[in-house]
């Protein structure tokens, strides 16, 4: 496993974003998990994440800007707070969130279950 970034996280998170586990298997992040359903291969270069993510109350995926590519979420479970680019918007099931090219966001899970979601990273 990689060595976790300062918060303990991100360098966990980015290596099943660049397709260095498994398929199909929960993957620990800290305080969630992750579990990769495709990536670049099974997205025939137009993407290289599609995720099934959960984060437990109180955590969250940090500020980052996609330079060179865009990410959606589909809410499935939970309830959390979506920044883009400093905007904060409540989000539940049914919500789709969208960080287009060149801009920021994060997610972070601020209800008393579960924050579940889809993450799918597409390049520009």
């Amino acid at each position: 496993m990689p060595s976790p970034a300062a918060d303990g996280r991100e360098a966990v998170f980015h290596s099943y974003c660049n397709g260095n586990s498994g398929r199909n298997q929960a993957k620990p992040v800290r305080n969630g998990l992750t579990s990769l359903i495709a990536g670049p291969e099974e997205l025939n270069g137009k993407g290289r994440l599609f995720s099934h993510i959960r984060l437990n109350p109180g955590s969250s995926i940090g500020y980052h800007v996609h330079e060179q590519d865009a990410e959606l979420f589909y809410i499935l479970a939970g309830t959390g707070v979506y920044s883009d680019d400093g905007t904060e918007t409540d989000v539940r099931a049914g919500d789709v969130a969208i960080c287009e090219t060149g801009h920021g966001h994060s997610i972070a899970n601020t209800g008393e279950d579960t924050l579940e979601f889809v993450a799918v990273i597409v390049y520009a």
